[in-house]
Parts: structure tokens; C-alpha cells; sequence
């Protein structure tokens, strides 16, 4: 899986760069309705708790972004800095051992 992220902040611990990262969404999705759209919502209550679970959702992800560790060497190199794009890619091993 590959995920593109926003650099929101960086930190030195030692020889060690911690990058503080949040989603970045190519495409984003419009907020705004419009008042029709608003009141025919309001009359239908799983639209309203879903809205609102997506609200809590976005609000937990912005307080606590997740974080990538690297070499300081690494960020020296590519000298990565706030509102950076980088792509973070997750593979599992199958043939890993446990």
C-alpha cells in the first residue's frame, strides 16, 4: 500500500529525525452544502451520526499525527521540512517467521 503524507512537523532525537505526518488527500471532498441539502439531511438521523463520526474521526487524526522515525543522515540528505510531500509505502512479508 502507498499513501502520500503531509510533513507537519519534525523532531531530533539524537542521530535520529522523527517526521510528524498526516494524510494528504489528492482529491478532497467538498464540506459544503447547500440549505436544501442541510435540511433534507437533518431529517434523516443515520446521516447526521454518520457526519458527526467523521467529524470525531478527522478531529482525533489532527491531534495526534502519526510519525516516522529515520536516520539523521537520511534527513540531512533530502532535507525534508514542514508541508513536504512524501509517499509512505506498507508491505508485509508472508514469509516472515513468528
Amino acid at each position: 500500500m502507498k499513501q502520500t503524507m503531509k510533513i507537519k512537523g519534525t523532531l531530533r532525537i539524537g542521530d535520529k529525525v522523527r517526521l510528524f505526518l498526516m494524510f494528504d488527500d489528492v482529491v478532497k471532498k467538498s464540506s459544503k452544502m447547500s440549505l436544501m441539502e442541510t435540511i433534507g439531511m437533518a431529517r434523516d438521523i443515520g446521516a447526521m451520526e454518520k457526519m458527526q463520526e467523521e467529524i470525531q474521526q478527522q478531529a482525533l487524526l489532527m491531534q495526534q499525527p502519526d510519525c516516522v522515525t529515520i536516520p539523521y543522515e537520511d534527513w540531512k540528505k533530502y532535507q525534508y521540512k514542514v508541508d513536504d510531500i512524501i509517499w509512505i509505502e506498507i508491505t508485509s512479508d508472508e514469509k516472515m517467521e513468528r
